[in-house]
């Protein structure tokens, strides 16, 4: 689901007032932003659908701390992404390697 520059600064607005079909039409709109950052971190424990998962949870925490005025949406919440997926790369491996036994 694409919005434009202005749907999206209107959506991420609506959200951070409280509506959640807003905040639901603002993960679907960065959904490709999430997959984009996901594929990045296969391998490291966690399966492509589960990263994706992750970082919707992610989106969902972040989205009330954006600030339009400094700077883009898509390149806050990319920062946001990949500093989760990094921070959680060591537990996923964790994860993993207690499965295997």
């Amino acid at each position: 689901m694409a919005l434009s520059r202005q749907d999206e600064l209107t959506m991420i607005q609506e959200a951070q007032q409280g509506n959640p079909v807003a905040r639901e039409v603002c993960i679907l709109a960065f959904d490709d932003l999430i997959g984009y950052v996901a594929k990045r971190f296969l391998g490291h424990g966690l399966e492509l659908d589960d990263l994706m998962q992750e970082g919707r949870l992610c989106l969902h925490r972040v989205l009330d701390r954006y600030l339009p005025e400094r700077s883009a949406p898509r390149t806050f919440f990319e920062q946001h992404l990949e500093w989760h997926f990094i921070h959680h790369k060591s537990t996923w491996l964790g994860l993993r390697d207690e499965a295997r036994k």
